[in-house]
């Protein structure tokens, strides 16, 4: 498309990141991942691995931040934030999902993903994705301490903890982690 074709509310970043994420992030963490990746983990009965989960989130990275920062007018600094803690939660979705349903879901959970954290302040989401680092360090310190979950089931309490944090702040960790 040429950039007078663009719709002028900027949904076209918007969009386009989230099915050019499904397109190629998909393909390129898969291609990747099988030729190069040696350290592996299993969701139910498909195999993954951590290198074609790292370059997921590079790649889903680089498709959500460059529309943002070139084709709009977000600053660069949201642009970069946005880009992170997208393919944050993303990557450990697309880490969790079986069978494909990725397909579907991730696409949409990106869209609506982009429509939320575009509108907030870079401090905001600053913080937001130091507390999922956080929780990310926790959970996998827990997981591989103790050996109780799977990379897969690891990756699934990072969601869950991150959700119940980003929903009701922290003392809606405090229940869940006891339990």
């Amino acid at each position: 498309l040429k950039v007078s074709q663009l719709p002028p509310d900027g949904t076209w970043p918007s969009g386009t990141a989230a099915y050019e994420k499904r397109n190629v992030s998909d393909t390129v963490a898969a291609v990747l991942g099988s030729t190069y990746g040696r350290v592996g983990y299993t969701v139910q009965r498909d195999r993954r691995t951590v290198e074609g989960s790292l370059v997921f989130f590079l790649s889903t990275f680089l498709i959500c931040h460059l529309p943002l920062l070139l084709l709009t007018s977000t600053p660069p600094l949201l642009s970069v934030l946005v880009g992170l803690q997208l393919a944050m939660i993303v990557t450990l979705f697309e880490g969790i999902s079986i069978r494909g349903n990725d397909t579907l879901l991730v696409p949409l959970l990106s869209y609506f993903l982009l429509l939320k954290l575009t509108a907030r302040e870079p401090g905001f989401l600053a913080y937001q994705i130091g507390a999922q680092l956080a929780i990310m360090a926790v959970v996998a310190l827990m997981a591989w301490r103790f050996q109780f979950l799977t990379a897969s089931g690891a990756m699934a309490f990072m969601l869950f903890f991150y959700g119940a944090y980003s929903l009701g702040g922290e003392e809606w960790t405090v229940a869940p982690a006891i339990a």
